[in-house]
């Protein structure tokens, strides 16, 4: 494992509204980190998106304090997909750290940076990268290999000792967790899988499910009723409700066709 880690070189994005922490987290990483590669820098919304979509980063490191807002406003409001990286806060203050683990985030570092605390984390991040390919590529192979043997159109859901194989309709939803994703059942049980939420996504293109959230795809065969008030929601079966991101409300709309 530390040999491969060596040889993996980690890309990364700075996110911080101020110049000088900027400036100040580059140099500290050409300096102790050499095997992490300094992608870009934003210092705001808009310029995070314009930088998400021209690089693919492994680590994000994130001032949890841009400007008037959070980072969890940006996050939230521009529904970034945070499966895709992993998020290195970093803030003055230790007051958004349990908030910031719902964001993928592995770990904060106070300002100002110390160099052990900063290699410290990066460590940490380089294992859990190279441990999760690792096991994707596993899981893919397996994921190949049993589509090829069952030809089923049933869904396959893994509890990490079982495989359990559900038809569609069978499911209300899925709610995505950090590392994790719980199955809501027309039975009224659940499963808590390690299948991440994009990877039930990509499997259900071309199925009755829809992501109205970042953290949620639902069954649109199972919606009983849609509210259209501040805060909006849908209802699915065993009384479930789960909300409806604003920038999934005009395409859910069109998806059940009810008017806007």
């Amino acid at each position: 494992m530390d040999v491969q880690m060596k040889k993996k070189m980690l890309k990364c994005i700075i996110v911080d509204d101020q110049d000088r922490d900027r400036q100040n987290l580059r140099m500290l990483l050409q300096t102790y980190c050499p095997d992490v590669n300094v992608l870009a820098e934003a210092n705001d919304s808009a310029s995070l998106l314009e930088v998400l979509s021209q690089c693919e980063p492994d680590i994000i490191f994130l001032d949890i304090q841009i400007g008037k807002s959070t980072c969890f406003d940006i996050l939230d409001d521009f529904n970034i997909n945070t499966q895709n990286f992993k998020i290195i806060f970093v803030t003055g203050s230790e007051d958004y750290a349990i908030k910031g683990y719902s964001y993928n985030g592995i770990d904060y570092i106070l300002k100002p940076i110390l160099p052990e605390k900063l290699i410290k984390v990066l460590y940490k991040a380089k294992q859990l990268i190279t441990t999760e390919q690792t096991n994707k590529k596993s899981i893919e192979s397996f994921d190949t290999l049993y589509g090829t043997l069952s030809q089923s159109t049933k869904i396959h859901i893994r509890d990490g000792k079982n495989v359990y194989l559900y038809n569609p309709s069978d499911i209300l939803c899925f709610i995505g967790g950090r590392n994790y994703t719980t199955v809501k059942l027309a039975d009224n049980t659940e499963i808590v899988t390690i299948q991440k939420l994009k990877e039930f996504e990509s499997l259900l293109t071309q199925t009755a499910f829809f992501r109205v959230h970042r953290s949620y795809i639902v069954n649109l065969s199972h919606i009983t009723s849609f509210s259209r008030e501040e805060g909006c929601f849908v209802c699915l079966g065993n009384d479930i409700q789960v909300p409806v991101s604003k920038n999934y409300k005009k395409q859910l709309i069109a998806k059940i066709q009810v008017e806007g």
